[in-house]
């Protein structure tokens, strides 16, 4: 597989995961309910098994970096949603995805490096 194509799954998984399916992904971003974290983890451990899915040709030690940024990527976009005004919630959150995207693309860079 090229990195192309493992970068377009890692947005097309984003994307799915997040957005069409959500779990916990609208959860994990409100303010106003209690069992946020609940909502986060679900949708960490779903964004997880998705980037295990995709990164089984890879060396465990290098699926584990992956996996670790691509996990504190996705709690400090929730975290930062979280904490953002009404007002600036559209901007906050592409700002958010733009981030993720960039971790994404790091990380295949990553991978493509040590391959």
């Amino acid at each position: 597989m090229s990195f192309a194509v493992l970068m377009g799954l890692f947005l097309l998984k984003h994307g799915l995961l997040a957005h069409v399916v959500d779990f916990g992904y609208s959860l994990s971003r409100s303010s106003k309910k209690r069992y946020w974290f609940l909502g986060l983890y679900s949708h960490a451990v779903a964004e997880a098994a998705g980037s295990i899915f995709l990164l089984s040709q890879f060396t465990w030690s290098e699926a584990a970096i992956a996996l670790s940024l691509e996990h504190i990527a996705i709690i400090v976009s929730s975290l930062v949603e979280r904490r953002a005004p009404l007002r600036k919630m559209l901007q906050v959150h592409i700002s958010c995805e733009v981030g993720v995207m960039l971790v994404y693309l790091s990380i295949v860079l990553l991978l493509a490096m040590w391959d």
